[in-house]
């Protein structure tokens, strides 16, 4: 009786490992999504990441047989060349310099899992934010209907956001006058947020009826990103293709699904509405330009029009940053040069090479090259994760409903071996 006691406050060496493992890759996710607990540390998060990360190998049993993959040598130090590379044009202090080995312990970590592994770490990863998004709208839904909840003023950076802090949800200050706010849940930005919901849907690959799912196309609709949709239209498409089914039903439905949502848009409440003005009415194209490509101001795009007539086009330029809603391709060129274009397109390579179905790869560089477009910096763990676990994905293996990685198993497969 008293060993069956004490047995109850012994912690295996194995679940520590797992728990230290998949703990440390929870925060790097969502180190590049800011959410608003990990504001005081900011930036260091994913540094601090990658500690916990180095850490669980001081728990690493060597029967545990998580981390087998060999060939992760090459895409880790072509991803330090790249960070050093930003680093060195980016004019960065030795802490910065110093951060690389941790970021580039978060990817090591990552090159090194095997393809049951990264299923398994998908699914933890979107069952956690499916979690976290089930309270952000709970409170968001009581807000819509005027329930007084506790809140406080806020501001990340102390120059660009202001907030209103609700605690389950954050409410950016130029929507307080709004009847129905843009969905951003604990971010900075609704287009993060949703562009995050989508590619956890990505990987998903059609599983949709399962309830954190259902969660994530809510919180990805409601943030009324025009990013994000454009982003879940695509990946209905290529999800179905890269299970081989036909899509022309698909394609016929979703027609009729998109005609019907803007039909009732222009009419409903004479068009003003958040579908009609945050979305369609950036879908306008004026004098040959989407109304809605607005990630450069007026003034970046006269820098960057001077920076291709001038010499500084092979390792960039230093940007403006005190002017806000520059993003995309552009303002990452413009800053890296083309050598950095270069090094993150050899990196992409790399970290991709090793993909078998071509379908899964194909999907995940036409997902990654869109979000370029709008989001130059595609290393980014919410970004380059999910797209690095789908490019490697089996579609068969992401219709079954797994459970929680297993602390002792034995595949027969030597891509799986958790052994």
């Amino acid at each position: 009786m008293p060993t069956t006691f004490n047995n109850i406050f012994i912690v295996k060496k194995e679940t520590l490992f797992v728990v230290v493992l998949f703990g440390g890759m929870l925060l790097a996710y969502f180190s590049s999504l800011y959410p608003w607990p990990l504001w005081p540390i900011k930036s260091h998060a994913a540094t601090l990441a990658g500690m916990i990360l180095m850490s669980a190998f001081v728990f690493k049993p060597r029967s545990q047989k998580i981390l087998t993959r060999t060939d992760f040598i090459l895409p880790a130090v072509v991803y330090t060349v790249l960070e050093i590379y930003q680093r060195l044009v980016g004019d960065s202090n030795i802490v910065g310099f110093i951060s690389v080995i941790f970021h580039a312990m978060i990817f090591l970590t990552l090159f090194r899992m095997d393809g049951e592994v990264r299923h398994r770490l998908m699914m933890f990863l979107t069952k956690f934010m499916a979690v976290i998004q089930v309270f952000a709208l709970f409170g968001f839904f009581l807000y819509i209907m005027g329930f007084p909840l506790p809140s406080r003023d806020v501001t990340f950076d102390d120059q660009f956001y202001y907030y209103t802090n609700y605690f389950f949800f954050l409410l950016d200050d130029r929507s307080l006058l709004v009847l129905f706010p843009r969905f951003q849940s604990y971010f900075i930005e609704p287009n993060y947020h949703g562009t995050a919901c989508v590619l956890l849907l990505f990987y998903q690959c059609g599983n949709w009826k399962r309830w954190y799912n259902i969660v994530l196309l809510v919180a990805a609709l409601l943030s009324f990103s025009l990013s994000a949709y454009v982003l879940l239209v695509v990946m209905l498409f290529l999800n179905s293709w890269r299970q081989g089914k036909r899509i022309f039903k698909q394609v016929v439905l979703t027609v009729a699904i998109i005609a019907s949502v803007v039909g009732a848009s222009f009419v409903y409440n004479d068009g003003d509405n958040l579908v009609h003005n945050l979305i369609l009415l950036r879908l306008e194209v004026d004098d040959g330009e989407l109304a809605g490509n607005d990630r450069i101001t007026d003034n970046f795009k006269h820098d960057y029009e001077k920076f291709w007539k001038g010499d500084k086009i092979l390792f960039g330029d230093e940007r403006d940053k005190s002017e806000f809603g520059n993003q995309g391709y552009q303002v990452y060129i413009f800053e890296n040069g083309l050598v950095g274009l270069v090094l993150l397109i050899v990196f992409y390579i790399v970290a991709l090479r090793r993909a078998t179905n071509m379908r899964c790869l194909l999907s995940a560089a036409l997902m990654v090259t869109l979000i370029f477009g709008v989001n130059g910096e595609i290393t980014w763990y919410q970004i380059f994760i999910p797209i690095y676990c789908a490019a490697y994905a089996d579609p068969k293996l992401l219709l079954k409903n797994k459970p929680a990685l297993p602390i002792e198993s034995q595949s027969a497969e030597p891509s799986a071996t958790l052994s």
